[in-house]
């Protein structure tokens, strides 16, 4: 551990960095969490300590502080969080609340961390500057490609439920292939905006448009349609500003 004392304005730089790598890696985690959780149900008590566990103590290291109260804080925090019943069915309020309530025990964490801390204590595995960079890149592409599958699902249940005019029926099988599909398309477009490779997008969205069109002509249902082409839109976009946003935290950590 390499320990700096720094003036206020590098300080804040320096921790400014440190909690944009520990939302990376807490992103990172609970969105592969959520990811390898087959069902609605929260995971077993002891899984759910130890899912609270690694997350605080990556985001510790992200942050580069050993202190034990902003620890505490995110242990406890983070097991709350993961053992709550309401967090983990599949709605629009609980996909926020879950989020927020995350989002909300990292930031009183990072706070405790400001407090707390007497000079900043920097980990000597983010002086290399292409590691943190990677840390944020990969956080960004499962935040896009496999914790956006939670958003879109949400937004497809909203449209095929009962409550959408006439509803709609779809498969078990075609959820899942439709699921690995978003997740392969999210990452594309990952990818190709990343790269700076803007007219990929257009390739995909041309290709997806000729494999979806015998399924949707074989169908001849208007509501088929619609949803098709907004979960379309919904991933693609959900994509973009995600990988908009890895390239504006980039410099940053």
């Amino acid at each position: 551990m390499l320990h700096l004392s720094v003036v206020p304005h590098v300080a804040s730089e320096v921790f400014l960095a440190g909690c944009v790598r520990s939302l990376a890696a807490m992103v990172l985690l609970l969105g592969i969490r959520d990811s390898i959780s087959r069902s609605s149900s929260p995971l077993p008590w002891l899984w759910a300590w130890l899912w609270a566990l690694l997350v605080t103590a990556s985001c510790s290291l992200a942050l580069g502080t050993l202190a034990p109260l902003p620890i505490l804080v995110g242990l406890v925090g983070f097991r709350w969080t993961e053992g709550r019943p309401v967090l983990s069915s599949p709605t629009w309020g609980a996909l926020g609340f879950r989020w927020g309530a995350r989002l909300g025990v990292l930031a009183t964490s990072c706070y405790l961390v400001a407090l707390t801390a007497g000079s900043i204590r920097l980990a000597g595995l983010w002086a290399v500057p292409w590691r943190p960079r990677v840390l944020v890149v990969v956080a960004g592409w499962v935040l896009a490609a496999l914790v956006g599958n939670q958003p879109i699902t949400c937004l497809l249940d909203s449209l095929t439920g009962p409550s959408a005019d006439g509803g709609l029926e779809i498969g078990e099988y075609q959820r899942k292939t439709s699921a690995m599909v978003g997740r392969m398309e999210r990452t594309l477009v990952f990818l190709f905006v990343l790269s700076g490779w803007f007219d990929g997008i257009g390739y995909l969205l041309a290709a997806k448009s000729v494999l979806r069109f015998s399924d949707i002509r074989q169908r001849q249902e208007l509501h088929y349609t619609e949803c098709v082409i907004a979960g379309t839109f919904a991933s693609f976009a959900w994509a973009f500003g995600i990988v908009r946003l890895t390239q504006l935290m980039l410099p940053l950590s």
